[in-house]
C-alpha cells in the first residue's frame, strides 16, 4: 500500500466521523415483488439486514428502518419508526425520517436509503458525503441520470416544511421526484459513478434472481 492510498483511507475514515443517522425506507406495499421485499434474501440475508449492516460498518451513528408500524423490524434488532403519513410513498419515509432525526438525534441531516438497493458502495457515500460538506446549503444531495437516484442521498430538515406541505396537498403528484425538482429545495444533482449499476434496486422476484446470478 502506497502513500496515497494510505493517506486516501485515513481521509475516508475522518470523512466517515461526520455521517449523519441512516434510515432505511422500507414502508411500501411490495406489491410487484408479491411479498415484503425488504425480507427477500440476498446474498443469504434479508435485504435489510444486509443494508443495514452495511450501513454500520460505515459508520453511521444510528440506523433505522422507516417502515409502515413501529418496532416492524425490531425481531431483526433493527430500530423501526413509522411513517407520519400513511401510503404516501418514499417521500413519506423522507418526512419521518427527518423529524425523527430533529427531535430525536438532534441532526439536521439524514442519510436515506431505500430496502431495496442491490448494492450501497462505500465510495458513494463518500461521494455525498464530501459534496454535503462542500454545499452547506444545499437541501439534497443525490445522484442523477435523467431522472432523480434520491436512494442513496443525503437529505437536511431544511427540506422538511416542503416535503410536510406535499404531503398536506390534496391530490396526487406527492412524489421524491418533484420535492427534488422544486427550487425550494435546492437539490445538488451528482453525476453517476463509473461504477454505477445498470439496475440498483428490485422490485420483481425474477429482478432479485438476475442480480443473484450475477454475482
Amino acid at each position: 500500500m502506497n502513500d496515497a492510498t494510505v493517506d486516501r483511507t485515513r481521509r475516508d475514515v475522518l470523512l466517515r466521523k461526520l455521517l449523519p443517522p441512516a434510515y432505511i425506507i422500507a414502508g411500501g406495499r411490495s406489491a410487484r415483488f408479491g411479498s415484503d421485499k425488504s425480507l427477500a434474501v440476498h446474498d443469504g440475508t434479508p435485504n435489510i439486514v444486509r443494508l443495514q449492516q452495511q450501513l454500520v460498518a460505515l459508520g453511521c451513528p444510528t440506523v433505522t428502518a422507516v417502515a409502515r408500524e413501529p418496532d416492524f423490524y425490531g425481531s431483526l434488532g433493527i430500530e423501526t419508526i413509522a411513517d407520519n403519513f400513511a401510503d404516501c410513498g418514499p417521500i413519506a419515509g423522507l418526512e419521518a425520517a427527518l423529524t425523527d432525526a430533529t427531535q430525536r438525534r438532534q441532526s439536521d441531516s439524514v442519510l436515506m436509503i431505500s430496502c431495496d438497493l442491490l448494492q450501497l458502495k462505500a465510495a458513494w457515500i463518500d461521494e455525498l458525503l464530501n459534496e454535503a460538506i462542500n454545499t452547506p446549503k444545499a437541501g439534497s444531495i443525490a445522484f442523477r441520470g435523467e431522472w432523480w437516484e434520491p436512494f442513496p442521498g443525503i437529505y437536511r430538515a431544511s427540506i422538511l416544511p416542503s416535503a410536510q406541505s406535499l404531503l398536506k396537498s390534496q391530490g396526487r403528484g406527492k412524489s421524491l421526484q418533484g420535492l427534488l425538482n422544486s427550487s425550494d429545495v435546492a437539490a445538488r444533482a451528482l453525476a453517476f459513478p463509473s461504477d454505477w449499476p445498470e439496475r440498483l434496486s428490485f422490485n420483481t422476484p425474477e429482478e432479485l434472481a438476475s442480480a443473484a446470478n450475477a454475482h
